[in-house]
């Protein structure tokens, strides 16, 4: 519905495609368009690339390490 009544939104999400994500998505209200790099190089690449034009690009990185287990709870 909303590439529908936004065919820019497409355009620009095509685009970010074209940049070989392992994931690209729209935010719920399409205020935002995401994308998941496997590695710095690839979203460093892609930055570069969607860096032209009416949009901004916002680079930022998510580390994260699995949670501990839990503590068993003593009797």
């Amino acid at each position: 519905v909303v590439f529908h009544r936004h065919p820019e939104l497409r355009t620009t999400f095509e685009r970010v495609a074209e940049t070989r994500p392992r994931l690209v998505r729209m935010s719920g209200s399409g205020s935002a368009l995401f994308a998941v790099y496997q590695h710095d190089g690839a979203l460093d690449d892609a930055a570069m690339m969607l860096a032209s034009g009416d949009h901004d690009v916002i680079r930022t990185a998510t580390r994260a390490t699995a949670a501990p287990p839990p503590h068993p709870i003593p009797d």
